[in-house]
């Protein structure tokens, strides 16, 4: 993954296998999965996965959501349309998707948000409207999805609220981060 100056390299799966063998020595229940990249892009993201159930290790993964909701990035990067990549993740139990929600006003949240995709609001949207679709949110004690406001600044303080309602009236957890070291 390449972000400006900054390059970053994607964990193979052995190396990935490794890290989680030795912390599940030490216990380890759950996993949080977060860039600077997307987890989604990594081309072992089935095998992970697949070993993390095997093992009944949850997985948070945090995402911009662009790839869940943009066919072309699905593809691109997982091979399936984005319908199809959603659901294929959602069948997974010990997945939990954290999804970046900062600004519900397209232009704020474009111009917030460096991703992949050229319109990342409405790839963000599409995405929870599949997550939701795959059942992400139908459990009211084990919500498997959560909107991420983080980190709550001058630009989207005032939407704040609005987001937290939004969430909180379709059983979609909501997490608000005022600050957060980057």
């Amino acid at each position: 993954f390449e972000k400006g100056d900054v390059r970053n390299k994607i964990m193979s799966f052995d190396e990935v296998k490794n890290y989680l063998d030795q912390a599940a020595d030490l216990g380890l229940e759950s996993v949080k999965f977060l860039g600077p990249g997307e987890l989604l892009t990594n081309p072992d993201l089935f095998k992970i996965l697949d070993y993390l159930e095997q093992k009944n290790i949850k997985i948070g993964i945090f995402t911009k959501g662009a790839i869940l909701g943009d066919d072309t990035l699905a593809m691109k990067y997982q091979g399936m349309d984005a319908a199809s990549l959603t659901k294929k993740l959602c069948n997974y139990d010990v997945v939990r998707v954290l999804i970046d929600c900062r600004s519900f006003d397209s232009d704020k949240s474009n111009k917030m948000t460096h991703t992949i995709s050229g319109d990342y609001a409405r790839a963000r949207n599409r995405a929870i409207e599949l997550l939701v679709e795959n059942g992400m949110n139908s459990d009211l004690y084990c919500q498997r999805m959560s909107l991420q406001t983080n980190p709550v600044t001058d630009e989207n303080i005032d939407e704040i609220l609005d987001i937290f309602v939004w969430g909180t009236e379709r059983n979609i957890p909501v997490c608000v981060t005022p600050t957060m070291v980057s």
